[in-house]
């Protein structure tokens, strides 16, 4: 079966294809992205004649051949020319029968959704893949650096990519495209090999270039214009000599620094982009501020052109002059890092979850044809998405991102499904807030809890039941409707034995409906220390109080307060009984009444623990990360 057998890796590069199968350290064929096809039939000599040619063999024969690469900057352009190129890889380069392995593929960050359709179409329906998995080149080469959080600076042949990535996933809104890559550091030595009287402009004489610059070339550490007087000056301590095929020499000086100093300055090659530390930076920038310090210290460069000698130090001195002083900034250069995105994709094949997170042919035939006529979380009025919950919970957060930002999606998207997404997302591209005053969560916890904790009761056994309910109380479960009369049943604690009991059951409206996984964690709040549980009411009622109805402390103290919360729910019950912890059914008002004392308080809690808040947050937010992580209920 092809669940026992390694899924076939294919990173498509705009350069290069690196492919081969998860068992494996690196990938087994690396070939140019490449097509061609014969300028003339009668000029193709031998009986080896084809309609066209893949990889090193189009570039052997490139003096007779049309040359065409079908991924430009990043983004497949030609599907036809795709097609072969994944022909190639599956029966010439790997040698394999697609049908029998699933395969995993790479994409571009913000990859146009028709070329993801078309992708996944491609796979099952010309080469009938029996599972696909669609991977982010930029999380997967966090992923073979053994980190989940981080900035992936992905630079190839066609384009850069600056990616933030926080706990595994791609934060979209701050992504950095930067259409400056190798082959445009290529063109650019061409042009200056030309004007020191070396004229290579075949196609042959073009990939003799791309080997020069990648075997001569590095990156100055300080100022290239101090480094050009130097070789200046001293011209035989910069001086490299490269030998041609044909055996004539090319003296090359300071070519082998000006060339990678178009990425940190691309106006020495006419071209008005901001430089590569200007663009990491700004994409960190456009994160949330409790983000970036995590971000700055685990930039992860990827790709062959970040294969120059001297760029992880000279983006390292280029970032420290644009971060605040005393922040730590690291930039990793693994060592193999041309294929990093391939060796995130073997690790993630081999996680006990792997298995859950493929598109099956199966679901493929019975869903994929809404891919084509629907958007992806903005359903019409008359169709509802039959996606399973990890394709809509990944586009939605998606959207979420674009809409509200970072930390306000991450709090969010997991306990909307799409067709409250597209409320709510309405509502605040209207009023600019995170909450309407209409307040859509009271009728979320109802909506969402209710069918889980029922389906807990008539599923779990009686030993189970009686464990999180009365034994007196048991029998009256179901039958009391609602789930305020579900919730008053459960014992102290016995929130955490129904979750234990749903997990164990692995009950699909558990399992797809994450929401009423937090409303039971809601409830062990109950088991909190009264002083915890007092100090997590009050930092939050500010921010509850500033969103929903611009209270005066709220006001005041903004600035002071974290605005992130993945507890919003939850505290949005203590803001509506009055700083007590109300039952989830209480739904707010437009306005709420604010006992003034506790208001005193607050104010006085909050001036008193300014300076701790913010470690105290992350360690709460950790603390549900733990237990709510993305991943775990995205992939079951």
């Amino acid at each position: 079966m092809w669940h026992e057998k390694p899924a076939v890796i294919i990173d498509n590069g705009s350069g290069h294809v690196k492919a081969g199968v998860a068992d494996e350290e690196v990938p087994r064929c690396v070939f140019p992205a490449v097509v061609g096809k014969p300028k003339h039939a009668a000029m193709m000599p031998g009986s080896d004649k084809k309609d066209f040619y893949v990889g090193e063999e189009a570039m052997g024969k490139r003096g007779v051949l049309c040359l065409s690469y079908p991924i430009e900057h990043g983004i497949v352009k030609d599907w036809s020319e795709m097609e072969k190129v994944w022909h190639h890889t599956f029966f010439d380069a790997l040698r394999i029968n697609p049908e029998d392995q699933a395969c995993v593929v790479s994409e571009a960050p913000m990859n146009p959704k028709k070329n993801r359709e078309r992708m996944v179409e491609m796979l099952f329906e010309k080469f009938s893949c029996p599972a696909a998995y669609i991977v982010i080149q930029a999380v997967m080469s966090l992923y073979s650096s053994g980190r989940t959080t981080g900035t992936v600076v992905d630079s190839g042949d066609g384009v850069t990519h600056t990616v933030p990535v926080y706990e595994g996933f791609a934060l979209p809104h701050a992504i950095q495209r930067l259409d400056l890559a190798g082959r445009d550091l290529s063109e650019y030595m061409i042009k200056i090999l030309h004007d020191s009287g070396h004229n290579m402009t075949s196609s042959s004489e073009k990939d003799i270039v791309r080997e020069m610059k990648e075997t001569t070339c590095y990156v100055c550490k300080g100022d290239w214009k101090t480094e050009m007087q130097s070789a200046k000056e001293h011209p035989t301590e910069f001086e490299k000599i490269y030998s041609l095929p044909d055996g004539q020499k090319v003296a090359l000086g300071s070519e082998r620094f000006r060339v990678p100093e178009v990425m940190f300055d691309p106006m020495i090659a006419g071209r008005e982009l901001p430089g590569l530390h200007q663009s990491i930076y700004r994409c960190i920038q456009d994160c949330d501020i409790d983000l970036r310090k995590d971000l700055l210290k685990n930039i992860v460069l990827s790709g062959g052109n970040t294969m120059f000698p001297g760029i992880a130090e000279r983006l390292e001195s280029e970032l420290k002059a644009l971060a605040p002083q005393k922040i730590n900034v690291k930039v990793i250069a693994n060592p193999q890092r041309r294929y990093l995105v391939w060796m995130g994709a073997s690790i993630l094949t081999r996680l006990s979850s792997f298995q859950n997170l493929l598109i099956t042919k199966a679901e493929y035939d019975s869903v994929g044809h809404y891919h084509k006529t629907q958007a992806p979380w903005l359903p019409s009025n008359s169709v509802h998405l039959p996606l399973p919950a990890r394709f809509t919970a990944k586009v939605l957060q998606a959207g979420m991102t674009f809409l509200l930002g970072t930390a306000p999606s991450l709090a969010l998207a997991p306990f909307l499904d799409a067709a409250e997404g597209s409320v709510l997302s309405m509502a605040c591209k209207s009023c600019r807030a995170a909450f309407d005053k209409e307040c859509l969560w009271a009728d979320l916890i109802v909506k969402h809890f209710e069918p889980a904790l029922q389906h807990y009761c008539h599923a779990a056994s009686d030993l189970d039941v009686s464990q999180a309910v009365g034994p007196c109380q048991q029998h009256d479960v179901t039958s009391r409707p609602g789930v305020v009369g579900l919730l008053e049943q459960l014992r102290e604690g016995g929130a955490r034995q129904a979750y234990l009991t749903l997990a164990s059951t692995n009950c699909e409206p558990f399992v797809l409906q994450p929401r009423a996984r937090l409303i039971l964690e809601i409830h062990e709040l109950h088991d909190w220390n009264r002083h915890q549980r007092r100090l997590l009411h009050l930092r939050q009622a500010e921010s509850i109080s500033a969103s929903l109805c611009d209270h005066a402390a709220g006001q005041r103290l903004r600035e002071a307060i974290v605005s992130e919360s993945l507890e919003l729910i939850a505290l949005q019950a203590v803001v509506a009984g009055g700083g007590k912890l109300a039952r989830p059914s209480t739904k707010l008002q437009q306005g709420v009444d604010w006992n003034p004392d506790m208001e005193q308080s607050l104010v006085k809690i909050l001036e008193r623990r300014a300076q701790q808040r913010r470690n105290w947050f992350r360690k709460q937010r950790e603390f549900l990360l733990q237990d709510l992580r993305w991943e775990d209920w995205s992939t079951n």
